[in-house]
């Protein structure tokens, strides 16, 4: 009989899904700071920036080899050593100084958010049935602006002591780890899967995949998306022509 999950891996489920936004709500505040922190860097306009969207980046154009790896390998150990690359690679910004090994690090926490989100979402189909999936991914959406509100406001009162702080918001990934370790467990493959699965394909073989459909989505997420990263990026320095100088403020 298959085991059951409830409650406890669903706000699990959903602690962890919040990790990836840290990169953008975490940071925002911290932005103008970081802009005159590192001031004498070559093109630092256009890099310093990239400290916040590089993980975001990466998570577009790994997330399918996450999703691979964690098909061929399992989720949860995938999802194991994301949450520690996460952590520790987040916190990098704490014990080094160079921009260059800043964003070097944001590569590989965006390859984690990768992992994170990918298996993160595989384990809500693996574990929940139709009904119970909707009502916690619901809730997962209701959680999110809570939870991008009060990160802004920690990155922001944190920026006020240093311009690394913010950093240290990275090590909830810790907690997360050990709520995963203790609480997830692998779903287990059921048996005669791919069978199944070559079943199923040739069963919409006849059923073509609506690329006009899809292409309007992305379409759109597209535009969102910029819309979302510019204020994001902009807000920062537009608050500070406005004469806020104070991160725990902009947050």
């Amino acid at each position: 009989m298959p085991r059951a999950a409830g409650t406890r891996e669903g706000l699990t489920l959903i602690f962890l899904s919040m990790l990836p936004i840290m990169a953008i709500a975490g940071l925002v505040a911290d932005l103008p700071v970081l802009l005159r922190v590192f001031g004498h860097e070559p093109h630092h306009e256009i890099v310093v920036p990239m400290v916040l969207t590089i993980p975001s980046l990466c998570v577009a154009l790994f997330a399918p080899v996450a999703g691979m790896i964690a098909d061929r390998w399992g989720r949860r150990p995938l999802l194991l050593l994301a949450l520690l690359a996460f952590s520790l690679l987040g916190l990098v910004p704490l014990l080094f100084t160079s921009l260059t090994a800043i964003l070097a690090s944001r590569v590989v926490v965006g390859l984690a958010e990768a992992s994170i989100l990918t298996c993160t979402n595989a384990l809500w189909g693996d574990y929940f049935p139709d009904d119970a999936r909707r009502r916690w991914l619901g809730l997962q959406q209701m959680s999110g602006p809570v939870f991008n509100a009060l990160l802004a406001l920690a990155g922001g009162a944190l920026a006020t002591l240093h311009w690394s702080s913010p950093f240290w918001l990275y090590a909830l990934g810790l907690v997360a780890f050990g709520l995963a370790a203790k609480v997830l467990w692998e779903p287990a493959r059921a048996e005669g899967a791919p069978a199944r699965a070559e079943g199923a394909a040739a069963a919409s073989a006849g059923s073509p995949f609506p690329w006009a459909t899809a292409g309007r989505i992305a379409a759109v997420t597209f535009g969102v998306s910029i819309v979302f990263f510019t204020l994001a990026i902009q807000q920062g320095r537009i608050f500070a022509a406005l004469g806020v100088v104070s991160p725990a403020v902009n947050g």
